[in-house]
């Protein structure tokens, strides 16, 4: 059995925070993307509410969104597109770097978290 051949600190662990290379930094850490590189390449930011992008706080839609609305109604997003997500992303979407979906699953629920406690005008 597989759980009697590990260290036993790592016995109490969920198998996706036993020790593993960090993808960005090749250090060891918890989980594909360790701690410091998430807060360092995904801070939280204020995003806009039609394209996501990032945006000063308190402003909700951009004057290109409101000049030409997308054709959608909202989006979020928790990282930009640029190092070292956009490495990552084509790795886990062309690659197979299945190993990369928790980190990534977890950055979509931060992002959703997000937008559920940013309050919304009421449509009149």
């Amino acid at each position: 059995m597989l759980s009697t051949r590990l260290p036993a600190a790592w016995r109490g662990l969920s198998p996706r925070r036993w020790p593993s290379q960090c993808a960005v930094w090749r250090g060891w850490g918890a989980g594909r993307v360790c701690a410091d590189c998430a807060s360092r390449f995904a801070p939280a930011v204020p995003r806009r509410e039609r394209c996501a992008l990032p945006v000063q706080a308190g402003i909700a839609v951009c004057s290109a969104c409101i000049a030409a609305p997308p054709d959608f109604d909202a989006a979020s997003a928790r990282v930009d597109d640029g190092f070292p997500w956009d490495r990552l992303i084509a790795a886990f979407k062309f690659h197979g770097a299945l190993e990369l979906a928790p980190a990534f699953a977890e950055a979509i629920v931060e992002a959703l978290r997000v937008v559920a406690r940013t309050p919304r005008p009421k449509d009149g």
